[in-house]
């Protein structure tokens, strides 16, 4: 369930990120919540690149190796 519906307050960035408090508090719930967006946005992007950065990395190993190694590093 969302963080936001369960807390009833209309600062969704507040209920996510919980400080600064007295930064968030003065956002506009539209402020917030687009900020919300911007930063789940962000939190993929980062994802998907450092997923892509450790793949890279394992192409020095030999490819029979990969798949193993990768499971014990990274359990995937």
């Amino acid at each position: 369930m969302d963080k936001a519906a369960t807390s009833g307050t209309d600062n969704p960035l507040l209920d996510e990120l919980g400080e600064p408090r007295a930064v968030l508090e003065k956002l506009t719930p539209e402020e917030s919540a687009q900020l919300l967006s911007l930063l789940r946005k962000a939190k993929v992007a980062h994802q998907r690149s450092l997923n892509d950065s450790l793949d890279d990395g394992l192409k020095v190993l030999p490819r029979l190796i990969r798949p193993a190694a990768r499971k014990i590093l990274f359990g995937r």
